[in-house]
């Protein structure tokens, strides 16, 4: 397995940049731009993100929301097809670097709440009305509040029965909070949201990434500790969550997802003639930096290697998400777009497709398609809506593909929309966005982003 990488402060790799009116880049302090695959150093103690040199075009040009996407701008920034509701900047979020996001809806009221990550915490922001977000409060860093100069630079946040569940690498275990008790109330930046338990079972302290299946109530912690696989948690009861048990067999596992699979393999999903489900096994695909490795874990006393499906181009396979029936895996590698600590295997940001029909066959590089962008940047988070594939792409920002599946056989997608967080800025550096959470039924789209705060967009297809 190839360690995880720990990169020196990026002033090494690239130049970190801002925006201003006329969107010309300007060259600026590296320390502006977080890493997912490395260490940066960053001033957590400061009460905004003006301690970050270079925090963006938000903090530079002032934008009044929302803002339609009209003749290829929404103020500063370039976008198609993506509207501009509200940008929620950093000072009201914690301050300091943003990292990773997610939503919850309330099935009683819809409201809806989208979840952020800084250097110092997990902000929750009402965002029903998303020209109008409320931030409701802050959940601290678990321990207590961050005081050195090394922050929380991972943070990941996933949602299971109305709660919360967040882990970092900074330690202290997984924080449940409560998402209910926020619904109706009122704006208040600087309101503490308490955890109502605190997972720190099996000798568990910290890990890089959270994935949670809710169909079967469990979280699968990764990366666990720095240097772990699959950490199996029951949370069928958030106050009391229940270690399972742990796959660790491929090493380090960077992120994964986890499902009751009910894809094209038999092997693993049978339903009778009526559609009643015969034979169903629970299945994690995870990103194990170097190959997409399957695992059974229906048995978490007793999980099962079904493949790994490695490819040619591999630097750092990182994170992915199955198309809605489970029979492609379209999937990112945070380092085959950038230079600085290996050879760089492509040229653009590339988007990997994967048919994963028959879960045990041989896999080979010709099995792996490629879907070659015309920007530069890493591509980062992704996930899946309907025909949709939507990419936080770090410096390019959001960006919206269309995918056939004979189109996912030829390793093509076609792009339909994007939102540039970093105007100007089209190169292989870690800044922008970090992660989209696109599953909110009202269509806003949430990216969070690490230097400027969380942006609440709207897709506009003309279809």
């Amino acid at each position: 397995m190839l360690l995880r990488r720990i990169l020196p402060p990026l002033a090494a790799v690239a130049a970190a940049v801002t925006v201003a009116a006329t969107g010309t880049p300007a060259a600026l302090d590296g320390k502006a731009r977080a890493v997912d695959a490395g260490l940066l150093e960053v001033d957590l103690t400061a009460p905004d993100a003006s301690s970050l040199a270079g925090v963006g075009a938000a903090a530079t040009v002032p934008v009044p929301a929302p803002v339609p996407c009209t003749a290829g701008f929404a103020g500063p920034y370039p976008c198609s097809n993506v509207d501009l509701l509200s940008i929620v900047p950093l000072a009201e979020l914690g301050g300091a670097a943003g990292n990773d996001s997610w939503g919850w809806t309330d099935p009683e009221t819809g409201t809806e709440i989208a979840i952020m990550g800084t250097g110092t915490g997990t902000s929750f922001v009402d965002v029903t009305d998303p020209s109008a977000p409320a931030v409701l409060g802050q959940t601290p860093q678990a321990g207590g509040v961050t005081t050195e100069t090394t922050g929380a630079i991972w943070r990941d946040i996933k949602v299971n029965d109305g709660h919360a569940y967040i882990v970092t690498e900074r330690g202290g275990g997984m924080q449940v909070v409560d998402l209910t008790q926020l619904v109706g109330l009122s704006v208040d930046p600087t309101r503490e949201i308490a955890p109502v338990a605190t997972y720190t079972g099996a000798n568990f302290n910290s890990a890089h990434n959270i994935v949670i299946n809710e169909d079967s109530d469990r979280a699968y912690l990764v990366g666990r500790n720095r240097n772990g696989g699959l950490h199996i948690v029951d949370i069928a009861d958030p106050a009391n969550p229940t270690f399972l048990g742990v796959f660790d067999d491929d090493g380090y596992t960077h992120d994964a997802q986890c499902v009751l699979y009910e894809g094209p393999d038999t092997d693993y999903y049978q339903a009778d003639e009526e559609g009643n489900v015969v034979l169903q096994r629970e299945i994690c695909f995870a990103f194990n930096e170097d190959t997409v490795t399957i695992v059974d874990v229906t048995d978490p006393l007793a999980p099962r290697q079904i493949n790994r499906i490695g490819y040619d181009s591999a630097r750092y396979t990182h994170q992915g998400w199955l198309t809605p029936g489970q029979d492609f895996l379209i999937f990112n590698d945070e380092l085959d777009e950038e230079y600085a600590y290996d050879e760089q295997t492509v040229s653009n940001t590339t988007t990997y497709i994967v048919e994963v029909t028959d879960l045990d066959a041989p896999y080979t590089d010709a099995d792996v398609k490629r879907y070659s962008h015309e920007t530069l940047t890493i591509d980062h988070n992704l996930y899946i809506q309907d025909d949709l594939v939507f990419e936080a792409n770090y410096n390019e920002g959001l960006r919206v593909l269309r995918y056939t599946e004979e189109g996912l056989r030829q390793g093509q997608l076609e792009e339909v929309a994007y939102f540039d967080v970093d105007p100007g800025l089209n190169v292989e550096a870690y800044g922008g966005a970090w992660n989209v959470y696109p599953f909110f039924e009202s269509g806003t789209i949430v990216v969070s982003t690490i230097d400027e705060g969380l942006f609440l967009l709207k897709v506009n297809l003309p279809e």
